[in-house]
């Protein structure tokens, strides 16, 4: 959005300025000039008052809020993924309370239909046989599949649980569905997430215009997912995702922090004896409901797709044998098909003997001949559209579109004329939204959002509207670039007529203990605290580096200051860059190189990025403050990217990608409960550093020059410790002395023995987890730890024929000791845990979300 005007053009364009578009209804104003609609006057009155530097500290306040929240939605361009924030426009979408109830009326009635015919269509299919729905319009659907319709499975199962509807408001003010939601609706999390941020925005607007709260809507959804567990008292819940990748995954993790289930991926779930089981740590466990996000298509390679990587082979028959609930069913999709519109009329007269109360655009499907017809003659006048959501293919504009297209979309339905659909072209309502221009009107649809309960159908209070990216854009798209409002409904309208308080939902039972986690998630957390420590550890080697030579007297660099850059920068993830030789100033650049190549595996940028890679598998159990921290580390890192390559400004830049690092650590530990996920993290974080601390000692305590007091200073900066030795010892650093307090003081947080003592107490404390057994894990702990808690630094420190061979024997022990746990801890753990990059690179192939 741009930059919001100044008081007096924002007065004026609510007032006077804003000029709505000639024949459409805006949300806004009335027609003919004839002012403020009466929801919106005090809407417009107080955002009128606001002067420039309030309007742009409250909206630096929303945007921050996006930032922090790492609200994101990623769009896709020919398989490449831009992952882009979330764009909320701060001016809300109004509607009256009884205009509201109107609304939520008419869906609950439309959500009961469609329920109903899904029932059908995957049952006895007695809709088909009588002709009220033709055919070709189910068994022509791609999102139709024969191993979803279940004969024996009885009428009464309910199908549809969640339901999102795409309204629009006509030139004479009537509002009108566009597409029905029933696949996996997206919105439920993002019309949340964007009422938390108005909230923080306009808080006194939103108290004296009494805007009904949306909070309550997630518990009943929350109620209506228990009770679809049929009749167990405490079911298990989970959230499928098709991963990281897919365009809405923030929505996924929110929806699953927010209901309190597990956020788990194909690979977490597996089908035994026609049940589905998550696999967690503590071995597998019993899933009743799955909330799925997974289009239908993918969910199981074995009946239904056979090239997903996304599904769960055997779900499909778990499923239809009733041992477990999927929401929605499986095969829902069927019923989101445009072209069964101009049934529902009839249909809904059939199977609730009542009228329609809300209809859809005008529709015509041409697999029909009378349709076709009319739709080939009227092509200049309507919108053509794929009559199945699954097809490829934008909507074709007829008033728009030239001769050579309306021929092309005339010859491609007389090919296949059931794949084709006409609609009458509605010209969308307005509202108000902040663009580069200031205030103008764009054409706007809704999304309105319900849940089923035991009680029946429950209507979000509010919801989502979808803005066009273009004023005179006709097509209302996310992936086109168009951004979201809030939608506020205001008051409340009780039984007589007057506002009512919704009731409080009852408290929650007390829960402690550490629940059952999925081993994808401890998997994770592992791998965010190792890659976490590795960049830590690349960016102090290189900074250290660079910090041991005055810039200056770089390039004549020789004697202790050029081993130093040579033991730091031409080792480790730096080695590539000591192959060609040369001064420590051509090494430096070298080793920049590496560092910020994203191909390079050691180098910090590759770290980061797969740090972020880590932290979108986990973001479910990660605080907002985590999050952040993790972004402004890449923040971070852009800044040293973009820095010149002077010595001086690169160590600048290294300490603030230290410091972000530093603070993500710090949140991470002081925001996650003492579980096996933390625990989880902090192993891995122990074992990096470790890893990290012993390639370090092998680059510098290891060469001829090891001993020298520039080398040991400036490893003792490296590992952070300069400040503990110089409280202990005063004087000049010395070898031994330098030896001992970074591998055996137990009482220097930075040490070896630290690192290894916290291992060997996590690996420890996962007993539970593996039964009375010793595993290796433990047994290569232990050992490690009693090489460094035994290791005497004046043995250590002997000189052989000018080498200290003692010193390399016991690095290279622990070494190897550590790479051996490592194997161990997969194995043990996140073994069934397949292809973290796999899913990651196909994420997007469950297909394009409908909120698009």
């Amino acid at each position: 959005m741009g930059e919001p005007p100044g008081p007096q053009t924002w007065s004026s364009d609510f007032r006077l300025g804003y000029a709505p578009e000639p024949g459409v209804h805006d949300e806004m104003t009335e027609p003919q000039g004839g002012g403020l609609r009466p929801a919106w006057r005090e809407i417009a009155d107080f955002m009128a008052e606001l002067s420039e530097d309030e309007w742009r500290l409250r909206w630096e306040r929303g945007q921050r809020t996006i930032r922090e929240h790492g609200v994101t939605y990623n769009v896709y361009h020919d398989r490449q993924s831009e992952a882009g924030r979330w764009r909320l426009d701060p001016v809300p979408m109004v509607l009256r309370a009884d205009e509201w109830g109107f609304l939520s009326d008419a869906l609950i009635q439309r959500a009961k239909l469609l329920d109903l015919i899904l029932r059908d269509l995957l049952g006895p299919q007695t809709l088909l046989s009588s002709g009220l729905i033709p055919p070709a319009l189910v068994f022509g659907h791609p999102g139709f599949f024969r191993p979803t319709v279940d004969h024996g499975g009885g009428p009464g199962r309910q199908r549809l649980f969640l339901y999102g509807a795409d309204l629009a408001r006509t030139p004479d003010g009537q509002w009108r569905i566009m597409m029905d939601r029933t696949e996996a609706p997206s919105g439920f999390g993002y019309a949340l997430e964007n009422r938390a941020i108005l909230s923080r925005v306009f808080p006194e607007l939103m108290r004296s215009a009494n805007v009904r709260p949306v909070d309550a809507f997630f518990a009943a959804m929350r109620e209506g997912l228990a009770a679809a567990a049929a009749g167990k008292d405490d079911p298990r819940i989970v959230v499928l995702t098709p991963g990281p990748r897919n365009e809405a995954h923030f929505e996924h993790a929110y929806l699953a922090r927010r209901l309190g289930c597990p956020l788990v991926e194909a690979d977490d779930l597996t089908v035994r004896g026609g049940e589905v089981f998550l696999k967690t740590l503590q071995g597998l466990r019993l899933v009743d409901v799955i909330l799925r996000r997974t289009d239908t298509a993918f969910c199981d390679p074995l009946e239904l797709r056979g090239d997903s990587a996304l599904g769960v082979a055997g779900l499909t028959n778990a499923a239809r044998e009733g041992r477990v609930t999927v929401v929605n069913a499986l095969g829902s999709g069927v019923v989101e098909s445009p072209g069964l519109m101009p049934f529902m009329p009839g249909l809904c007269r059939n199977l609730l003997g009542e009228e329609l109360r809300l209809p859809s655009v005008a529709t015509w499907w041409c697999g029909q001949k009378q349709e076709r017809v009319f739709v080939r003659n009227s092509l200049g006048s309507l919108v053509v559209k794929p009559a199945f959501p699954p097809d490829p293919g934008e909507p074709v504009f007829g008033r728009k579109a030239g001769r050579e297209t309306i021929a092309e979309v005339g010859s491609a339905i007389d090919e296949r004329p059931e794949r084709f659909i006409g609609q009458e072209y509605v010209r969308l309502s307005t509202a108000p939204t902040w663009s580069d221009h200031g205030l103008e009107p764009r054409a706007i649809m809704l999304r309105m959002l319900l849940c089923w309960t035991p009680d029946g159908w429950t209507v979000m209070p509010g919801g989502m509207a979808r803005v066009a990216p273009d004023r005179h854009d006709p097509v209302v798209s996310m992936q086109r670039g168009g951004s979201a409002k809030d939608v506020w409904v205001l008051g409340q309208v009780g039984p007589e007529g007057g506002e009512t308080e919704a009731p409080e939902p009852p408290p929650p039972a007390i829960r402690r203990g550490r629940g059952n986690l999925p081993s994808r998630t401890a998997d994770g957390m592992y791998w965010f605290g190792r890659y976490l420590e590795r960049a830590n550890a690349v960016a102090r080697r290189f900074r250290g580096g660079i910090a041991s030579v005055d810039e200056r007297l770089l390039p004549l660099a020789t004697g202790e200051e050029a081993e130093v850059v040579r033991g730091l920068l031409g080792s480790g993830a730096f080695s590539a860059a000591a192959r060609e030789g040369g001064s420590p100033a051509e090494l430096l650049n070298r080793a920049a190189d590496l560092m910020f190549d994203p191909d390079h595996g050691g180098g910090l940028v590759h770290a980061l990025h797969r740090l972020r890679d880590s932290a979108e598998t986990v973001r479910h159990v990660m605080s907002n403050d985590t999050w952040l921290a993790v972004t402004r580390i890449h923040d971070a890192l852009g800044a040293a990217q973009r820095a010149a390559r002077r010595p001086a400004l690169l160590a600048e830049r290294m300490d603030d990608v230290i410091y972000a690092i530093q603070a993500a650590n710090g949140s991470t530990n002081e925001t996650m409960s003492r579980g096996h996920a933390w625990r989880f993290y902090d192993l891995g974080r122990r074992l990096e550093t470790s890893m990290q601390m012993l390639e370090l000692f092998s680059a510098t305590l290891l060469r001829p020059g090891g001993d020298t007091r520039l080398m040991l200073e400036t490893l003792l900066e490296v590992c952070d410790c300069d400040t503990t030795y110089r409280g202990r010892y005063r004087d000049r650093p010395e070898f031994t002395t330098v030896l001992d307090l970074l591998v055996s003081d137990l009482d220097n947080p930075r040490s070896l023995g630290h690192q290894l003592r916290r291992i060997a107490d996590h690996v420890e404390a996962l007993a539970e987890l593996r039964g009375p057994l010793l595993g290796d894990d433990e047994r290569l702990a232990v050992s490690a730890f009693a090489a460094v808690r035994t290791a005497d630094a004046v043995q250590l420190a002997v000189r052989e024929d000018g080498e200290r061979p003692l010193l390399g024997r016991f690095i290279e022990f622990i070494q190897s000791h550590l790479w051996e746990m490592n194997d161990a801890i997969v194995v043990r753990y996140f073994s069934h845990v397949e292809g973290r990059g796999r899913q990651l690179a196909i994420g997007l192939a469950a297909g394009i979300e409908d909120i698009a």
